[in-house]
């Protein structure tokens, strides 16, 4: 994932500066396990990634362009499926974290 900068600002009194991170896959790619805090994911280009938990579950999921997607706190890998490249921007929430 690529930092793309912060979104900063008096809009709320909680949160000062909000991480803005760009991610791309192209089909096959692997990206391992991590963590992000709750987030707000915007789909660029949608593909069918397959997300795995560190309990071993997995999830396949699949997203068209134009989608906006609220995650809750994740430890995950990810894997794009295809058929084409993924491209998403990844807005992160301070406060709310992932179980490690």
């Amino acid at each position: 994932m690529t930092p793309r900068g912060t979104i900063e600002g008096a809009a709320s009194s909680l949160v000062a500066s909000v991480p803005v991170l760009e991610w791309r896959a192209a089909p096959g790619e692997k990206e391992g396990m991590h963590s992000h805090p709750a987030m707000v994911v915007y789909v660029l280009s949608g593909s069918k990634i397959r997300f795995s938990t560190p309990d071993g579950k997995s999830d396949e999921r699949q997203s068209a362009p134009g989608t906006v997607i609220w995650s809750e706190p994740i430890t995950h890998a990810a894997e794009n499926l295809g058929p084409g490249d993924a491209h998403s921007i990844l807005i992160e929430l301070k406060g709310k974290t992932a179980k490690k």
